[in-house]
């Protein structure tokens, strides 16, 4: 916002009012016995502050126009890259079509101890390789029952039910991984 005149007048006037009614006890006297000498002295202070306000404000300007130009051209150089990236996977490029696949994996955060690599022999074909966890780090062999008594007694869990959790868990892997891939 450029510099106001008015406000500027207002702010240097109140200074000069201080000063003066901190050099001698004013409020005995009326205020019309020394406002001349505050008009006078506002008169001296005032152009040389608009200067300085001026000054600041085209500072201010100048700087912030260069970091909307540098922010400008960093926006227009991430669209170029975005661009060559997308023209290259148009173009079925191999590498390209890696380099986006294996980005969109090291972005990923797994819940557990879990990985994903990829490999593409052939554009049409992305070959997802999960490294899962063992099935004992990430479903319990045994659950608790709690007894009549208030005790907590450990029961081993079937096979199967264990085997299902994983599979459910194997499943949701690969539908995290297809959805950030594709």
């Amino acid at each position: 916002i450029p510099p106001d005149r008015g406000a500027t007048e207002r702010i240097v006037c109140l200074e000069v009012q201080a000063a003066f009614e901190a050099r001698f006890p004013y409020w005995i006297l009326p205020r019309f016995l020394y406002s001349g000498k505050v008009q006078s002295e506002v008169a001296r202070r005032l152009p040389e502050r608009l200067i300085a306000a001026e000054r600041d404000f085209a500072s201010e300007l100048a700087r912030h126009e260069r970091e909307q130009a540098s922010l400008r051209a960093e926006h227009e150089e991430l669209e170029r890259q975005r661009i060559s990236t997308v023209r290259a996977l148009l173009e079925r490029d191999i590498e390209a079509t890696h380099r986006v696949a294996a980005t969109a994996l090291e972005a990923l955060e797994f819940p557990f101890d879990a990985g994903a690599d990829v490999f593409i022999e052939v554009v049409e074909t992305v070959v997802v390789h999960l490294r899962l966890p063992p099935i004992d780090d990430v479903v319990p062999g045994t659950f608790g029952v709690v007894l009549k008594s208030g005790e907590i007694r450990e029961r081993f869990r079937p096979a199967e039910e264990r085997n299902a959790d994983y599979r459910r868990l194997v499943l949701g892997l690969g539908i995290l991984v297809s959805s950030h891939l594709f």
